[in-house]
C-alpha cells in the first residue's frame, strides 16, 4: 500500500481531505482491502500486539490528544523504529475513519496476512475450522479469537463468509487474527475433500441431529465445519461429514449462536486430549 509521504510531525492533521486520512478510510471497504492490500486496526491494543507479531504497520494515525501521554510517545516512537509512518490528526479526522463508536487513540493501516490451504495442510495442524458462509461479522470474528485460545489456531471461510479483515472481524477477534492460520475459499465441497485426502475426519455441527458432542472422540485430527447462522450446512457439505454432532440443549432452546457452538466443541476436545495426555502420563 503505497502512501503519501508523511506530514511534518509536529502538525496535527485536521482537513477531512488529506490524502493519507481518504487512504485509511478507504479501508472501511472490502474493495479497497483489496486495492491496497491492508486492512484498518483501531485501538492502541491492536496495535501494540501488531508490533510484537512482527506485522507489517503501513501507515498510522495517533489522536492529538493521545500526544501528551507517555503511551502515545512511547507508542509513535515504536512505530517510527519501525519506519511507519506516523501522524497526529484531530478528533474529527479520528471519527471519520474509526468505525468505533468511541474515538480510538490510533488508527493503522496494516498489511494483510493470510495463508493458503496448501500452506495449511503442511503445517498439519490438528484441528481446522471450517466456516461455511458465516456472514456475521462478529461471529466471524469470535471464532478466531476461540480457535486461537483453544490451541487450535487454523480457519478457513468459505462462501458468502465475512472478510478476515472487515473492522468487526478484526475487532472480534481482538489480536488472535495476528496469529492464526486464515486462509479463504470459495467451495467449502472442495476443501473438505482435501482435508478428507490429507487424512482429516470432517465433523459437521448440527443442529438437534447426529451423535451428542460429549459422546464422540476428538482425539484425531479432525475438521470441524460451522454452516450459515440462519441456514445451517448444505446438504452438499452435509454429504461428505464423517460425523455429524450436536450440542445437547435444554428443549426450550431452539440453537445457540455458531460462535458459542464452536467454543463448546473446542473446548471438549481440548478437555478430551488433556485427559488423554493424564492417561498415558505424559
Amino acid at each position: 500500500m503505497a502512501l503519501p509521504a508523511a506530514e511534518d510531525p509536529t502538525l496535527v492533521v485536521s482537513s477531512l481531505e488529506n490524502p493519507r486520512a481518504k487512504r485509511m478510510r478507504s479501508l472501511r471497504l472490502a474493495k479497497f482491502r483489496d486495492k491496497h492490500d491492508s486492512f484498518l486496526l483501531e485501538s492502541p491494543k491492536l496495535l501494540w500486539e501488531a508490533l510484537e507479531a512482527d506485522i507489517e504497520i503501513r501507515d498510522c494515525f495517533l489522536l492529538e490528544s493521545f500526544r501528551s501521554t507517555s503511551e502515545g510517545q512511547l507508542l509513535s516512537s515504536k512505530l517510527k523504529e519501525k519506519g511507519t509512518g506516523v501522524g497526529w490528526v484531530s478528533e474529527k479526522v479520528m471519527r471519520s475513519i474509526s468505525t468505533l463508536e468511541t474515538t480510538p487513540g490510533a488508527v493503522a493501516a496494516v498489511k494483510r496476512t493470510t495463508s493458503t490451504l496448501g500452506d495449511m495442510l503442511s503445517a498439519l495442524p490438528e484441528m481446522i475450522v471450517v466456516g461455511e458462509d458465516i456472514q456475521d461479522p462478529g461471529n466471524a470474528g469470535t471464532m478466531i479469537r476461540t480457535c486461537q485460545a483453544a490451541g487450535f489456531p487454523a480457519v478457513v471461510l468459505c462462501g458468502a463468509s465475512a472478510d478476515f479483515f472487515n473492522p468487526k472481524v478484526v475487532r472480534a477477534a481482538s489480536g488472535a487474527i495476528f496469529h492464526c492460520l486464515l486462509a479463504r475459499h470459495a467451495r467449502s465441497g472442495e476443501v473438505l475433500l482435501r482435508l478428507k485426502e490429507a487424512g482429516y475426519r470432517i465433523v459437521a455441527a448440527v443442529s438437534g441431529a447426529g451423535s451428542d458432542c460429549f459422546e464422540v472422540s476428538w482425539l484425531s485430527r479432525t475438521a470441524l465445519v460451522f454452516g450459515n447462522e440462519g441456514r445451517g450446512l448444505s446438504e452438499d457439505t452435509l454429504g461428505l461429514a464423517d460425523v455429524l454432532v450436536h450440542v445437547p440443549m435444554s428443549p426450550r432452546v431452539e440453537s445457540l449462536n455458531v460462535a458459542s457452538c464452536c467454543a463448546i466443541l473446542l473446548y471438549e476436545a481440548v478437555r478430551q486430549r488433556r485427559a488423554n495426555l493424564r492417561d498415558r502420563g505424559d
